[in-house]
């Protein structure tokens, strides 16, 4: 992960008057498996729509960028949208794995979906500017939070991606 060299000015063009959040270092100490297993908690932004794939609700990414490629964002919007887009790029991996199957997993259909950890506070408070232009288009968001969030596939500091358990609301 590279750090640095986004100095934020095409934030705080996009985001007059709002102070960039804190630089600060995105790493942790991880918890050992008991306190991890007591204290974590998942967070999921969706909208009632629901995706073919992974015949859930559709996240908050594919969301806003279904509006933009449907020519419904305003040309404000979708600079907002673009630096939201670099500064998720530049901070958040991309998941590796959204199977559980072994290789090939381009037989499979890709089932998981992800979630951000409720210890990932920076990316969190960035994900409601995503938030914001869903709804100034009338589009219901929800945050979602669970405790299990299925079986995982991939997992990093910030997000896990999971299969999810039956049970789970998402």
């Amino acid at each position: 992960m590279q750090s640095g060299l986004f100095d934020g000015s095409r934030r705080s063009h996009f985001f007059q008057g709002v102070d960039s959040p804190p630089r600060v270092r995105l790493t942790s100490r991880r918890p050992s498996a008991l306190e991890f297993h007591d204290m974590v908690m998942y967070l999921r932004f969706v909208v009632p729509h629901i995706d073919e794939d992974s015949e859930r609700m559709v996240g908050v990414f594919h969301a806003l960028w279904d509006l933009r490629v449907r020519g419904l964002l305003y040309p404000y919007e979708e600079k907002q949208h673009d630096a939201l887009r670099h500064w998720f790029s530049w901070w958040l991996r991309r998941p590796t794995r959204f199977t559980v199957a072994k290789p090939p997993y381009w037989r499979k259909k890709n089932k998981a979906i992800c979630w951000f950890r409720d210890s990932a506070e920076t990316h969190i408070w960035q994900i409601w500017g995503i938030v914001a232009i869903l709804q100034d288009h009338g589009v219901p968001v929800q945050m979602l939070k669970a405790k299990r969030v299925g079986y995982v596939v991939y997992e990093d500091e910030y997000q896990v991606a999971a299969v999810p358990f039956a049970e789970t609301r998402c």
